[in-house]
């Protein structure tokens, strides 16, 4: 049911347009695990007519997704009486074809829904699955009058769906009618959809689980109310047997193809917090500079793994890559370390008062703030004002965040996670200032620079303030 589905409301939107489509319709829908990509369609699609599903098992011969499709057939065309397996995916598509057409017939105004989830794992090595799919959509259901068509095709492995589908200048890619791209939760969807879930806390208590879990809504799903988030993160990664204890395990294996180089990037970026360019990343890792390093770090942009930040007027191949997936931070950080070993109770509520969480933390809050440009520039009351983010150093100052609007405005951005109001001391007012001044410098900029505060909990108003800040937001601005 569509009321079951919380949030995703671009996404409603995309999939009631196909609903009320006159010509038959062809979506891809791709992201990471655990995003909810299936349960999306799954609730959306369900019962809004004939709705024909089969999933993809990651290494399983043809000769049994075939018979899952068999299986499948059998239940929504044949009452569950068994079905002939088909030898090969051009006569299951036949098979599909056939039972269509008779239903047609019999009700020829309602939908039908083909869902192929995890098409990826159909597609195993020499099974022709793809072609089949490619044959059966352009020869006929997208030549079909009808309006009642819709065929949806959804994967994780975002190195096959970046590749096959959505980059792929021939075969699928020209067929598709609508792309989806389902991406984590935002800080303000995650703190509504735990209190749908009866889990009340607070701004800073949500963005200290966020550092962990990230949006990812299976992540959420195992979050119990009438806890405090170092509780949480002690039964979700410390504890034996804790939901995420194994995840980072599989999470890169299922989603990338090769996934040694993945990794490697993941890893060393995991190292430096603030980010690398393009090659000191590289040459960290131990990766050449060639097409298949561009083509990796280009498969984890896309799948929100890391950010690439391009350099304050520098040409446009010119970026500084960081790591901003939460959970792989919080997991080479702080559980890999830990090993299997038992934890004691209360492991992550000690170290949560430890001075290297709060200096971690405030690193980690910087990649969440890069995640949620469109809520900072909502809070400055330039929403509708074209800008370009980027990064910028020089003579030893380094700007994380730099918003460059096309009102001849500049923001030089200085984050920070406080757990109290940011109490400024004059050298810390000092070197503020002294920043804007090499940034004016060397840039030669002729537009209005500002020193713009991003805090959990703001900062004081002593002179100190005043002699350096021009704006802040809070913490709750990105909410």
């Amino acid at each position: 049911m569509e009321n079951n589905i919380f949030g995703r409301e671009e996404e409603k939107i995309i999939l009631q347009k196909l609903m009320a489509s006159q010509k038959p319709e062809f979506l891809a829908v791709y992201g990471r695990r655990r995003v909810g990509k299936t349960f999306l369609i799954n609730e959306f699609f369900e019962n809004r007519g004939l709705y024909f599903e089969i999933i993809g098992a990651r290494d399983e011969p043809a000769g049994i997704q075939l018979a899952r499709f068999s299986a499948e057939l059998s239940r929504i065309f044949f009452n569950k009486e068994p079905a002939t397996v088909p030898d090969n995916w051009d006569k299951a598509f036949q098979s599909l074809r056939d039972e269509i057409e008779k239903f047609r017939e019999r009700e020829p105004s309602r939908k039908i829904i083909l869902f192929f989830d995890e098409i990826p794992w159909l597609d195993s090595r020499k099974s022709g699955f793809l072609s089949s799919l490619d044959y059966f959509w352009n020869k006929y259901l997208s030549k079909n009058s009808s309006s009642n068509m819709i065929l949806i095709i959804c994967g994780s492995a975002a190195s096959w769906m970046l590749e096959k589908i959505i980059n792929n200048k021939g075969g699928l890619h020209n067929r598709l009618t609508q792309t989806i791209k389902i991406s984590p939760f935002s800080l303000e969807e995650t703190g509504k959809y735990l209190q749908s879930r009866q889990v009340f806390l607070e701004k800073k208590q949500i963005t200290d689980l966020y550092m962990c879990t990230g949006g990812v809504p299976k992540y959420l799903s195992y979050i119990e109310k009438g806890l405090s988030p170092a509780q949480i993160i002690d039964n979700l990664c410390f504890k034996k047997g804790g939901y995420l204890s194994n995840e980072f395990e599989n999470l890169y294996s299922a989603l990338f193809k090769n996934h040694a180089k993945h990794l490697a990037i993941i890893r060393t970026l995991a190292k430096t917090m603030k980010g690398l360019e393009k090659h000191q990343l590289l040459t960290a890792a131990k990766l050449s500079d060639g097409g298949s390093s561009t083509l990796v770090l280009k498969e984890l942009e896309s799948s929100d793994f890391i950010t690439g930040t391009p350099f304050y007027k520098k040409e446009k191949k010119s970026k500084f890559y960081r790591l901003v997936d939460e959970f792989s931070l919080f997991y080479l950080k702080w559980m890999e370390s830990a090993g299997t070993r038992d934890i004691l109770t209360g492991h992550w509520q000690k170290m949560m008062d430890k001075p290297a969480w709060k200096t971690w933390s405030g690193y980690a809050f910087e990649g969440i703030c890069f995640k949620h440009i469109q809520k900072i520039k909502a809070a400055l009351g330039i929403a509708g004002v074209l800008t370009t983010e980027s990064s910028w150093h020089g003579k030893g100052i380094q700007v994380d965040l730099v918003l460059d609007r096309a009102d001849q405005i500049i923001h030089l951005f200085e984050i920070k996670y406080y757990s109290n109001p940011w109490n400024i001391k004059k050298q810390e007012a000092e070197k503020l200032n002294q920043r804007k001044a090499v940034f004016k410098e060397i840039t030669g900029t002729r537009k209005t620079v500002f020193t713009t505060l991003l805090t959990t909990l703001g900062a004081e108003n002593n002179p100190q303030y005043f002699a350096c800040v021009d704006q802040q937001l809070r913490l709750e601005n990105l909410f």
